[in-house]
């Protein structure tokens, strides 16, 4: 190999390296979900290591360092193993970015595990039976046999990932879950065509430019996450609510059946003042996973779409989009009635209730914009909150 063609290589594999480092730190220090912050840190780690392997195999494969069959066979298994190891690593990157059900499951972590084992195997077979490459004439590695299968049990796990997105793509109405699965699959996209390009042009770092462009764009979709995201709840926040909204009333189609509905947890005060603000946060996250789940039975039975946010304190919002508002009724009973049956670790809150404001954005008096549709449900808000204000719960009761 010329000389030539080892530093351009190796010098791209030093800067997207040290791209690496920087992200790899940052990640370290950052503030993000312990799931999403560890497999990002491994798959960072993997593709560290992976440019380290590859500058190994330049220098190698370019006689910078005392060049042999041996040391040959060597960089590239631990160069091959580590892009596999990464293609298995970055495939489960996507399930927890997407918040996958397959997430947390052992045997789903073995079985995909698979690919990646029979590749490794191989690989290690090679300098025997030459199924992936071999070293011809002055040690020059050239293709085994079965090198497409190297690929293809590699590629396996991206162009899963990518499948996966594009059906919960299809399947997901979640407004910031569909943004989730298009990022998936965008990335694999990226991956998949570096890793193609990569396999045909040898000599050209393609991959690692490829690799490194798209970890930066997950790891920015993090950030993003951070920002729009509530740090408590993990729902979206007044910003990201309020655009979405926007969103939905410049639609002629969504607001026909568009509803904004602000709901307040009573007595929250109370709840803070005897039991502790600790346990003031369970019971805000308890009420989001209450409300959640509801919104996804609704969603999947009658093709309903919701929008939960936090909009401050105790205060939450959905944006709902029903056909009849007598269903907007069933669903804040449906709610009404399984808050009082909400069951916090430590504490004993029987009876918590909630005062809901909602408006329909077709209600003619109204003003349609966000600030209007706001001002018309917090005055209803407010007068349930008066009528309740009179109810003790059951948990303050004496």
């Amino acid at each position: 190999m010329n000389h030539a063609y080892a530093v351009f290589n190796i010098e791209a594999n030093v800067f997207c390296l040290c791209g690496m480092l920087v992200l790899e730190y940052k990640t370290a220090t950052g503030a993000d979900r312990p799931d999403r912050k560890g497999i990002f840190f491994i798959v960072l780690l993997i593709t560290i290591l992976n440019f380290l392997a590859d500058i190994l195999w330049e220098l190698e494969d370019a006689a910078l360092l005392p060049r042999s069959g041996g040391m040959m066979y060597f960089a590239t298994i631990l160069y091959v193993s580590l892009v596999s190891l990464n293609a298995y690593s970055i495939f489960w990157c996507m399930e927890i970015l997407q918040n996958a059900v397959t997430v947390g499951s052992r045997r789903l972590y073995v079985l995909t595990a698979i690919p990646w084992m029979v590749n490794v195997g191989l690989l290690f077979s090679t300098p025997f039976t030459r199924v992936f490459y071999y070293i011809g004439p002055g040690t020059e590695l050239l293709p085994g046999k079965h090198y497409e299968l190297m690929i293809a049990l590699d590629g396996a796990y991206i162009v899963a990932a990518g499948i996966l997105a594009v059906i919960r793509l299809v399947k997901n109405r979640h407004y910031k879950q569909r943004s989730a699965h298009i990022a998936a699959l965008f990335f694999s996209l990226q991956v998949f065509a570096s890793g193609i390009l990569q396999a045909v042009y040898w000599r050209v770092p393609i991959l690692c430019y490829g690799l490194t462009g798209a970890l930066f764009c997950i790891y920015l979709i993090f950030m993003e996450d951070l920002i729009a995201l509530d740090p408590l709840t993990g729902v979206n926040n007044r910003k990201q609510m309020e655009i979405y909204l926007k969103h939905k009333l410049d639609s002629a189609v969504s607001r026909k059946k568009l509803y904004l509905i602000i709901m307040d947890i009573d007595r929250f005060k109370e709840i803070n003042d005897t039991f502790g603000h600790e346990t003031g946060d369970r019971v805000l996250i308890q009420f989001v996973k209450t409300v959640q789940n509801l919104c996804d039975r609704r969603r999947k039975i009658n093709n309903e779409t919701f929008l939960l946010s936090r909009y401050g304190g105790d205060e939450f919002v959905v944006i709902a989009e029903i056909e009849e508002r007598a269903e907007l009724e069933r669903f804040l009973d449906e709610l009404r009635d399984a808050l009082r049956e909400l069951s916090v670790d430590g504490a004993d809150l029987c009876g918590i209730q909630m005062s809901t404001g909602y408006v329909c954005a077709m209600e003619k008096e109204l003003e349609l914009s966000v600030a209007g549709l706001f001002r018309a449900a917090d005055r209803r808000l407010y007068s349930e909150k008066q009528e309740h204000h009179q109810t003790i719960p059951e948990f303050l009761a004496e």
